[in-house]
């Protein structure tokens, strides 16, 4: 509860000092079940509560921050943002994406982020403020011009990669090389309602993916020299939606990562779902998602 005072009280301060745009949002869930691989079905739950605010000078500065409390009990993320002319800095504990450090993977705590035109670049890091050093990061440029697409990456570990793809005729191709001196191509092409896609990569890998929708249904289909084969069928009407998925390099594992897993799903209204789960390993899940805005 005091963290929800606390959050009232900022969000009361910030109106206070700007005419900035205020948003409270809220969610709930509970589930059933003996998904991931439980010894037993249990019941878990789970509520969140989010406060952001933005606005803006009229010099063109934007920024921001968002809050988010989970359970109650404890600050889940936070993060504050200002950005103009393109360039946006933003700042929030493990709130952007994946870094590789020397302890494994971790989440960047700072980001950079810049577009204009035809170019972007996105810079971040995992930082240590009350040292000041920077434990990893990762750079990435990126350019579109016409038919093309080029991007190159980079991070803390000395990798670097640049990636291209083009389009002529219908088709669509591109391919990576990294420092490692691994690499990978790619071709696609829409037949209609078809879409399909071939691969091959420096470990004389190919394979073969088609997807395509039919009416309210929806299918995914694919195949590599691994022997890996995928399958997907999806459905939804009204607020009605099943599903299925098949991934024969899951064989044996639990929860969504199963060799078979099948979904259901009903939306109550826009703010009430209701969900079941189930896999080859004979697990369940029973889930009620409720949201709500102020």
């Amino acid at each position: 509860m005091k963290k929800l005072i606390l959050m009232t009280s900022a969000l009361t301060l910030v109106a206070g000092a700007a005419s900035a745009s205020i948003t409270l949002s809220a969610s709930a869930s509970l589930t059933y079940g003996n998904w991931d691989g439980a010894a037993a079905a249990v019941f878990a739950q789970s509520t969140a509560l989010t406060g952001a605010f933005e606005d803006s000078t009229a010099s063109g500065v934007s920024y921001g921050a968002k809050l988010t409390i989970e359970d109650l009990n404890a600050v889940a993320q936070g993060i504050m943002w200002v950005s103009a002319s393109g360039l946006k800095f933003s700042f929030g504990t493990d709130a952007f994406g994946a870094l590789e450090d020397a302890a494994g993977d971790d989440s960047g705590d700072v980001e950079l982020t810049y577009a204009a035109g035809a170019i972007t670049a996105a810079l971040t890091a995992e930082a240590n403020l009350g040292l000041v050093s920077v434990n990893a990061w990762d750079l990435s440029l990126g350019y579109t011009g016409g038919n093309w697409t080029l991007g190159l990456d980079t991070d803390a570990s000395g990798l670097t990669a640049v990636s291209v793809s083009t389009e002529f005729s219908g088709y669509k191709v591109g391919g990576t090389v990294d420092t490692n001196s691994a690499w990978d191509v790619w071709a696609s092409k829409a037949f209609g309602s078809i879409n399909a896609k071939g691969t091959y990569d420096s470990l004389g890998v190919a394979g073969i993916a088609l997807d395509g929708a039919v009416g309210d249904m929806t299918w995914a289909l694919g195949y590599d020299t691994t022997t890996t084969t995928t399958a997907a069928l999806g459905y939804a009407m009204g607020a009605v939606s099943l599903g299925m998925a098949y991934d024969s390099s899951n064989a044996g594992g639990v929860g969504d990562d199963a060799l078979v897993v099948v979904t259901m799903g009903y939306a109550a209204g826009d703010n009430l779902d209701f969900g079941l789960k189930v896999n080859d390993q004979a697990e369940y899940e029973v889930s009620i998602k409720a949201s709500f805005d102020f």
